[in-house]
């Protein structure tokens, strides 16, 4: 993929990231980015143009199951998965699995109830299948 565009691509990434609360940006240690929530990562994107994100199995079964990644580039029977931008149209698809990534992690560091949890997951309009999956692992 193109420098210019990985480059673009994690910059208008950025600066939606930047908005939500307790959110850092830094580099990662493989090159490229990495988002943190209140000191833990919850995705990065490569310089290469390819953004991981850790879910769990069960999730990454499902995400990938359902057409919205794919596993993980050089680990694919772990938890993690890859999403790979073609486009800056890619954004839109990536913010997304960044956001659930992002409320999974907050749900699990308790920084939002159980409630909170459910009722924003709702705004992302998750498959009744992931919705199983990450309401049994909040609970």
């Amino acid at each position: 993929m193109e420098k210019n565009l990985v480059k673009l691509i994690q910059e208008k990434i950025s600066d939606q990231l930047s908005l939500w609360d307790d959110v850092t940006i830094h580099s990662h240690r493989f090159g490229g980015i990495e988002f943190q929530l209140n000191g833990k990562e919850f995705g990065h994107i490569h310089n290469f143009g390819t953004m991981d994100i850790l879910l769990g199995n069960k999730l990454r079964e499902a995400i990938v199951t359902e057409g919205l990644a794919k596993p993980h580039h050089i680990f694919p029977q772990t938890g993690w998965i890859s999403y790979y931008f073609e486009s800056e149209a890619d954004i839109k698809n990536a913010l997304w699995l960044l956001r659930f990534s992002y409320l999974l992690n907050s749900l699990k560091q308790k920084t939002i109830t159980i409630e909170q949890f459910e009722s924003r997951i709702e705004t992302l309009n998750v498959s009744s299948t992931i919705k199983q999956i990450v309401i049994r692992k909040g609970s």
